[in-house]
């Protein structure tokens, strides 16, 4: 038997057949090794907590060892325990109780067992752990006296439990609560039988992933937001779009869908730069957000356009509220340095309902044409989407298609209206009218 100083890396003190295992010619020359030369981190590691088990709970440990001493690998069965040195520090005593002379193989996944990262425990049907190899150790927090009390959402636990018991397998990627803090597990639990009694029980192999979630998680967030506020972009409203639009059409509850921009921003934006610029598209989007639930969604798709998605809209009055609401939040003043602007918001509505296009695309422009109303309006107002509306902006467009091929085939022809002296009834001036004849509608009145 010998004594392990943990703290420092030697044995303290060691009998007779202490110093034939290690191959050491005296006491002396065996205290003087350094011992942590040739240690793995695994094992320091797993070291170390054996030393805050002892001083937490007076445990004790019996395992197989693989010592190396003059790089000749010996197994052997140690029983570990508690040792307080004279100064008072905790110390391991370990006491041989038996020379492994097993299998390669064996002795091979004993140490695979103790070097891996990889967290492999036994748990009985209870939660009561049976067995749990370094890695696992070292990642358990002290006060987890069940397999369940690892779990940060005991939800989470039900539903694999109920997956293991129909299955008889399950893996996820959960939260659990570990020595290190709230960490991310890929976990795999599998029914088992325990070697030792016979009984039903549960084998747990996990991997520390939580590096990887986050990384995972961010890429995922930078891919659906936009940089500069925060808010979702382009990209993820359109996908949100067209699966509201298609459960609209299944039957789903009333949305709104509402483009904005800040009124006059780009002179802003010409005059300040694009520092104040940009802190006026924050300060936008975070009021905005102020406003609204969490079910619904706001994002950027370019300059300072903004669509927001308001599911569940069952009163038109209490939408109407809502988007003054909005206004009202961001005609607030904003302050940059010495600079102190008054800002306002156009909005354009679209609702989707049973009455409506389920096409994302035609809702979105829905939205911009009534937002084009609000800006032709006086600004600072929203407008709602209506068919009257349309059909103007479809006739405006008509008209800028036809005047583009009126004029490559020369459909426009000059009229002279004379101006005549009553007195004298002469012609004293003609006034110049262009008049559009078009082939089907014929001549086109200058008021359309």
């Amino acid at each position: 038997m010998w004594v392990y100083d943990t703290d420092n890396g030697c044995i303290a003190y060691a009998n007779e057949a202490a110093c034939e295992i290690w191959e050491a010619p005296s006491e002396a020359e065996l205290c003087s090794r350094n011992l942590r030369k040739d240690m793995s981190s695994t094992v320091e590691e797993r070291l170390l907590q054996y030393q805050r088990d002892f001083i937490s709970r007076d445990a004790s440990f019996s395992e197989y060892w693989t010592l190396y001493p003059r790089g000749v690998p010996t197994t052997i069965k140690v029983v570990m325990s508690g040792f307080v040195m004279p100064d008072g520090r905790m110390a391991m005593l370990s006491e041989v109780i038996g020379v492994v002379d097993d299998e390669p193989e064996n002795l091979r996944s004993t140490e695979a067992l103790l070097h891996t990262d990889v967290m492999i425990t036994l748990y009985s049907v209870d939660g009561e752990s049976l067995y749990a190899n370094p890695a696992a150790r070292n990642a358990t927090p002290d006060d987890a006296d069940s397999f369940e009390a690892l779990f940060c959402d005991s939800r989470e636990y039900e539903e694999m439990r109920a997956e293991w018991d129909q299955q008889r397998l399950c893996r996820r990627v959960v939260q659990v609560r570990s020595a290190r803090g709230d960490r991310w597990f890929d976990m795999s639990v599998k029914p088992c039988l325990d070697a030792a009694t016979g009984k039903h029980a549960l084998l747990v192999t996990s991997v520390d992933v939580s590096e990887l979630k986050i990384a995972r998680d961010k890429a995922r967030y930078l891919a659906d937001r936009d940089q500069l506020t925060g808010c979702f972009n382009r990209s993820f409203i359109t996908q949100r779009l067209e699966l509201i639009s298609g459960e609209r059409a299944r039957g789903s509850r009333d949305c709104a869908v509402l483009f904005l921009d800040i009124d006059n921003f780009k002179s802003v934006n010409d005059r300040f730069g694009h520092e104040v610029g940009d802190l006026l598209l924050q300060t936008f989007a975070r009021r905005v957000q102020s406003q609204i639930r969490q079910s619904d969604t706001l994002a950027r798709i370019g300059g300072d356009e903004f669509i927001l998605l308001i599911e569940d809209v069952s009163d038109p009055d209490v939408l109407n509220e809502r988007l003054a609401a909005i206004q009202a939040e961001v005609g607030k003043p904003v302050e940059c340095g010495a600079i102190r602007l008054n800002i306002t918001t156009s909005i354009g509505v679209s609702m989707i309902n049973s009455d409506s296009a389920h096409e994302w695309s035609e809702i979105i422009k829905q939205a911009d044409i009534a937002l084009y109303s609000s800006k032709r309006s006086g600004r600072n107002r929203h407008t709602v989407f209506n068919e009257a509306l349309g059909a103007e902006v479809s006739e405006r467009n008509w008209l800028e298609c036809e005047l583009k091929t009126a004029i490559e085939s020369a459909s426009f022809s000059l009229h002279f209206q004379p101006r005549i002296d009553i007195a004298t009834c002469q012609v004293v001036a003609a006034e110049a009218l262009l008049r559009w004849n078009h082939p089907e509608r014929g001549f086109i009145p200058p008021t359309t």
